[in-house]
């Protein structure tokens, strides 16, 4: 993702601050979420409450909101990419060793195969 610049119309003005737009919703998303997540862990903890399969969902599902995605690649490009699977094509490599043991002759003295 491509960082973003605050311009002008990105900054918020008040009698007191300046705050950027994107700050300003992340407070607004984390504040909320803090809210109902406390809110379903006190529906949790009541006693007379028999519906707790309703806020154990709304409870992982904005844990997993804001959980961080896997992001595929690490950051490698696809030129990188290409010279790393280069250089491993041009390294020697020692021939495949056999995990089973060598056979072990017969008694008459020929070996098994």
């Amino acid at each position: 993702m491509d960082p973003v610049t605050p311009s002008s119309s990105t900054q918020w003005d008040t009698c007191c601050s300046k705050s950027s737009a994107q700050f300003v919703k992340f407070i607004t998303q984390a504040v909320l979420a803090a809210g109902m997540m406390i809110f379903c862990m006190v529906q949790l903890n009541k006693e007379t409450n028999s519906n707790k399969e309703l806020y154990w969902g709304a409870l992982c599902s904005i844990l997993f909101t804001f959980m961080p995605h896997p992001q595929l690649g690490g950051g490698i490009g696809k030129r990188d990419l290409r010279d790393e699977l280069e250089r491993q094509a041009a390294t020697p490599r020692p021939p495949p060793r056999s995990l089973l043991p060598e056979p072990l002759p017969l008694q008459d003295g020929t070996p098994s195969s």
